[in-house]
């Protein structure tokens, strides 16, 4: 019995460590802004901010007036304290509200999809504005 007792209490961190509360996760920070091409605001375009070297993309759809908002899983909203390349594509238009799929448009200007453009992600709240 002692026995089992110390065999508990030796493994009880270790099963709360690895419990429902996303330790695998990373620091997140939020992310939001507004992307514009000429000055103007860039409605329906999907925004991918990617860490550079290890880590999983985080991403945004603009509304109408070109604001966004960066989510990194379906339950987490934010991206990852890192420095990212960011990536910018137009939305089909009947793809809004079904999976999103994207296509490259030549409106856009070649930083906007060939990874060039790099933003920094710091701790707690950022406003980083995409200007095309």
């Amino acid at each position: 019995m002692r026995l089992s007792l110390m065999i508990l209490a030796c493994l009880l961190p270790v099963v709360c460590g690895c419990a429902g509360d996303g330790g695998d996760q990373p620091e997140l920070a939020t992310v939001s802004g507004q992307v514009t091409l000429d000055g103007k605001p860039l409605p329906n375009v999907i925004l991918t901010f990617k860490p550079i070297g290890k880590g999983r993309p985080s991403s945004g759809v603009a509304d109408e007036d070109g604001n966004y908002t960066l989510q990194y899983t379906a339950n987490a909203d934010g991206a990852m304290i890192a420095t990212h390349r960011v990536k910018v594509a137009m939305i089909e238009a009947e793809d809004v509200d079904a999976t999103v799929k994207t296509k490259a448009v030549s409106t856009l200007p070649a930083n906007a999809s060939d990874g060039s453009m790099e933003k920094e992600v710091k701790p707690g709240s950022n406003t980083i504005d995409i200007a095309l």
